[in-house]
C-alpha cells in the first residue's frame, strides 16, 4: 500500500513539475516568438520548452505512468482459479435448490390431486377405481390438469396420470397416485405412491 501511494505521489509531482515546465516555457516561447524566425524553428535550432521537444516530455510521463501496472499474469491467474472454485461450489447447489422446488412443486401437485379425488369418491353415485387427471377435470373436481414443474411448457398426462381409489370396509377410502409427464417420452413421476407416502413428503423421481 505504501508503495503504491509513494507511485501515486510521485507520479502527481511529476505531472505537477511538467504542468509547470510547459506552462512557463509556453510563456516565455510566446514572448519570445516575435525574436524567432520560422526557419530557426524548422530547423530545431531553437526548440521550445527549453530545449525539449514535446515527444520528450510525453516520453518521460509515459516511463513514470509505465510504473504502475495493471493485474500482472500470475494475479490474473489467481483471479480466474478463484472465480472457478466459486463456480464449481456454487453450481451444484443451485442447481440442488431447483431440483429440491421442483420436487416439492409434484408432491404439492399429488397431494391436490388426491383430495380432488377425495371429493369425487364423496360426490359420485358410484365411484370408479381409477379416476385420471382428464376424468377429474371432466367432472369439476379440478378447475384444469396441473404444470409440469419439470417443464413448465406442459401439463402431466391427463390419461396415464391417475388416482387409485381402493375401497376398504374397515378403513373406508385409500388413494395411490401415479404421475407421468406428457410428450413423446413420457416419465413417471410417481408409480402408484400411497396417500400416506406422498404427505410424508415422498420424493418424486
Amino acid at each position: 500500500m505504501n508503495g503504491t501511494k509513494q507511485k501515486r505521489e510521485k507520479t502527481s509531482e511529476l505531472t505537477s513539475e511538467i504542468a509547470s515546465e510547459l506552462t512557463s516555457e509556453l510563456t516565455n516561447y510566446e514572448q519570445d516568438t516575435h525574436t524567432k524566425t520560422k526557419t530557426a524553428y524548422s530547423g530545431q535550432t531553437n526548440q521550445p520548452f527549453g530545449g525539449k521537444t514535446m515527444l520528450e516530455l510525453m516520453k518521460k510521463r509515459k516511463s513514470v505512468l509505465g510504473n504502475e501496472n495493471g493485474l500482472t499474469l500470475v494475479e490474473l491467474l489467481a483471479v480466474i482459479v478463484i472465480l472457478a472454485i466459486i463456480a464449481a461450489i456454487a453450481i451444484p447447489s443451485i442447481g440442488g435448490v431447483i431440483n429440491g422446488t421442483k420436487t416439492k412443486a409434484h408432491n404439492s401437485n399429488a397431494v391436490m390431486i388426491i383430495d380432488a379425488a377425495r371429493y369425487l369418491t364423496i360426490n359420485a353415485k358410484v365411484v370408479p377405481e381409477k379416476a385420471t387427471l382428464s376424468d377429474l377435470v371432466t367432472g369439476g373436481y379440478l378447475n384444469s390438469i396441473p404444470q409440469d414443474p419439470a417443464n413448465k411448457q406442459s401439463t402431466y398426462e391427463g390419461t396415464n396420470s391417475f388416482v387409485t381409489i381402493t375401497n376398504d370396509a374397515m378403513k373406508g377410502y385409500s388413494f395411490s397416485i401415479t404421475l407421468v409427464s406428457s410428450g413423446e417420452t413420457p416419465h413417471t413421476y410417481y408409480n402408484n405412491i400411497s396417500e400416506d407416502l406422498i404427505k410424508k413428503g415422498e420424493d418424486a423421481k
